[in-house]
């Protein structure tokens, strides 16, 4: 790789932030699965630069090559600048009175918090709703949204986003991670080791034994779930639980309404 190119390119590396580097260095595809693996995203940005200059080099690459990465990063920039503008006039062709807020948090995630008015008050920053959009997905989470701002929420994100419908998905929760999962379906493995009264590990044992499981997760179902995949449950877990992820809830309710027994008020369990 001659000087120019390679100052070329490392003059494009340190402009992209480095979560949009990621993304548009995997767009790219010029790095092979092996090259791609060897890149240790978790150290300093100034650290890993100099292994992605190497293996450019390796692979050849020339300016035509930088160009289209260029180009990747500059598409995406454009994007996010298309959907800002479309959003906030079409938003306000709705409702005049409104004070909107839009910032980009990581390479995927738009937050936007809109302070709501009318024509005898102005915006109230007191109680704002929040929105976070995942542009490269058709999913939308919002939090704190009457029924009357809800159509025109909807219908701003959808002139904006250029889809032609929005659909509620009926989710709910604290932990935004944990629903952005559910609904994308993007779980991880858990690591399971059973111990016994001396902390030895228990992987040898013949006979079935009792225990009390912890799940440490932001998935509490698909843990569940995994349980009787992975074959620390014995018994298939009950197809109350694992059928919730297919039912587009995370909120259910269970009632004991077996013979002999004196009718309940259901509880809800989440």
């Amino acid at each position: 790789m001659e000087d120019r190119t390679r100052r070329m390119l490392q003059q494009l590396i340190r402009r992209i932030p480095t979560q949009m580097l990621k993304t548009s260095l995997s767009r790219w595809g010029r790095l092979d699965a092996e090259q791609w693996r060897s890149l240790d995203f978790t150290q300093r940005k100034v650290v890993w630069t100099e292994s992605l200059l190497a293996l450019c080099e390796e692979s050849g690459l020339g300016v035509k090559h930088i160009t289209e990465l260029e180009m990747i990063y500059d598409a995406r920039s454009v994007e996010l600048t298309h959907f800002k503008e479309q959003f906030k006039a079409h938003l306000a062709e709705l409702n005049r009175h409104v004070s909107v807020k839009i910032k980009k948090h990581t390479d995927e995630e738009v937050w936007i918090r809109i302070a709501w008015g009318d024509s005898f008050s102005r915006p109230n920053h007191l109680k704002p709703t929040y929105v976070v959009c995942y542009l490269q997905t058709p999913y939308v989470f919002v939090n704190n949204l009457t029924s009357v701002q809800k159509p025109l929420l909807s219908q701003a994100l959808i002139l904006a986003t250029r889809y032609s419908s929005i659909k509620d998905a009926n989710l709910s929760g604290r932990k935004l991670t944990g629903i952005r999962d559910l609904l994308m379906k993007q779980f991880r493995q858990l690591e399971t080791k059973l111990k016994d009264n001396t902390n030895k590990i228990m992987t040898e044992r013949e006979q079935p034994f009792r225990c009390v499981v912890t799940f440490a997760s932001t998935n509490i179902l698909e843990s569940l779930r995994d349980s009787a995949m992975t074959g620390i449950a014995s018994t298939p877990v009950t197809p109350l639980l694992s059928s919730i992820t297919q039912k587009g809830r995370n909120h259910f309710v269970i009632s004991d309404k077996g013979p002999g027994r004196l009718p309940q008020t259901p509880h809800p369990t989440k």
